[in-house]
């Protein structure tokens, strides 16, 4: 009998402490629900589910969405909550850096023929980086060397270099700008006939290395080669990876920076 009269007052203890919890502090309704498990945990509950429906009411505002058109999801399981919480953070991320980069510069390098009589396009491009992507950086540079330093005209094609730097939320634009091909001819007009070569934020110095490449074979002048090489690394690198403009400066062993 005595552990079931203690028993009976924990109990008593622990539904006073729920009626508080729900809002309750009338002492007569305390007295009367305390010993009314019943009544007591269903208050609770009822109190516990609109306290978890404001919360995530809240949490809906903050993904920037109307909590009327969302208020089902109020009342959801925890791990259903849960999931579409994880899920909208993602998505929230992704924003974000989506946005992140609309506003960062982005480092776009053209090339084009500058003769009418050449036959290059993008597939040139293309089979010049696949030709050479398994070179390691040193060959790469090695060979980049080599043709910087050799002073006789020399390449695969007469063409001419463009370097550019743009925002990113403006670099599809720009660029279907200056390779725009005519919907009649499906040719290239001739003032903007350029060929992307580079479109990044030099960060991944192979795939740099691969675009210098292919431009510095396509260039017929030695001091057409030059000319590329200082603008890179005098202009361009620095306005969006100066630590790259510096080791390509030296690894290079190009003066003036």
């Amino acid at each position: 009998m005595a552990k079931k009269r203690l028993r009976k007052k924990q109990q008593a203890k622990k539904n006073i402490q729920q009626l508080k919890s729900t809002g309750i502090v009338d002492k007569k309704k305390i007295k009367e629900l305390k010993n009314d498990t019943q009544k007591t945990t269903a208050l609770y509950k009822k109190e516990q589910r609109k306290i978890t429906a404001n919360e995530r009411a809240t949490i809906i505002k903050s993904f920037g969405y109307k909590v009327s058109d969302h208020s089902s999801k109020r009342y959801w399981s925890e791990n259903r909550w849960s999931e579409w919480v994880a899920s909208e953070r993602k998505k929230q991320k992704r924003d974000e850096r989506k946005k992140d980069a609309a506003n960062e510069n982005y480092l776009l390098i053209f090339w084009r023929d500058k003769t009418a009589e050449g036959f290059a396009d993008t597939e040139l491009i293309a089979r010049y980086k696949y030709q050479y992507k398994y070179m390691d950086n040193d060959e790469l540079l090695s060979r980049i060397n080599h043709y910087l330093r050799t002073p006789k005209a020399q390449g695969a094609e007469i063409g001419t270099t463009l370097c550019v730097i743009v925002k990113g939320s403006q670099r599809k634009q720009y660029i279907k700008f200056m390779s725009h091909m005519s919907e009649s001819s499906m040719q290239m007009s001739d003032i903007n006939d350029w060929i992307l070569v580079y479109e990044g934020k030099a960060k991944r110095y192979h795939d740099l290395l691969l675009s210098i490449h292919a431009v510095i074979r396509l260039l017929y002048d030695a001091s057409e080669r030059a000319d590329f090489i200082n603008t890179l690394i005098d202009k361009m690198l620095p306005r969006i990876n100066r630590n790259m403009a510096r080791r390509l400066a030296k690894d290079l062993g190009w003066r003036g920076f």
